[in-house]
């Protein structure tokens, strides 16, 4: 494993890898925090050190810029979703999920049986969303830090999230005329493979 970054979150990373566990099935970064599954909880390094007790498939990490928010969530092996937070409770609904990609300040996963869309955050604005999430059937879900894109067995996307004033034109609630295979969201944009192995943004 290499890793690098920035004081005081990679000071701290590179110690906590002293005594970093020998087998893990999944690594999951954030702004300040690192998780990681191990055989039967999460650990998370970085700026604050905390712990997920459970058996996970999956995890995200959701944090602010800053160090005041940070959390780790992920999908159990019943298939429910469980977070734990360095400060700020973050609850996630009830039900069955079968991914997690989490923002800046929000988580949102595919709900079984439909796959629609269910987001939650830190507070109720967290998901108040200027382009609210799109309705049916997703296939794949990719959040960047304030939006998130979701694609339909079709491969067409459709974005939601808020707007910056970088990129107020970002989102839009109808789907794109090109068909993608992969989506990456990120900050102010979101890129995707499209079904002919070509890269748009």
């Amino acid at each position: 494993m290499l890793c690098a970054g920035m004081w005081p979150s990679f000071v701290a990373l590179v110690g906590a890898l002293l005594f970093w566990p020998t087998s893990s099935s999944q690594l999951g970064g954030g702004t300040w925090t690192t998780c990681l599954i191990v055989s039967d909880e999460v650990l998370c390094y970085g700026a604050f050190e905390f712990h997920m007790p459970g058996r996970f498939t999956s995890i995200s990490v959701a944090g602010w810029g800053s160090q005041i928010e940070q959390a780790v969530c992920g999908i159990k092996d019943d298939e429910s979703l469980a977070c734990v937070s360095y400060k700020t409770p973050l609850n996630p609904p009830s039900g069955h999920y079968s991914t997690i990609p989490c923002a800046r300040n929000f988580c949102c996963a595919l709900r079984k049986p439909l796959l629609d869309i269910a987001c939650f955050g830190y507070t109720a604005a967290d998901v108040q969303f200027d382009v609210a999430l799109p309705r049916g059937s997703f296939a794949q879900l990719a959040m960047g830090s304030a939006h998130g894109c979701a694609l339909n067995a079709t491969g067409h996307a459709f974005c939601f999230g808020f707007a910056n004033s970088y990129a107020p034109n970002l989102f839009s609630a109808t789907p794109r005329q090109s068909q993608f295979r992969l989506l990456a969201p990120g900050s102010a944009w979101t890129c995707g493979i499209l079904l002919s192995g070509q890269l748009r943004c």
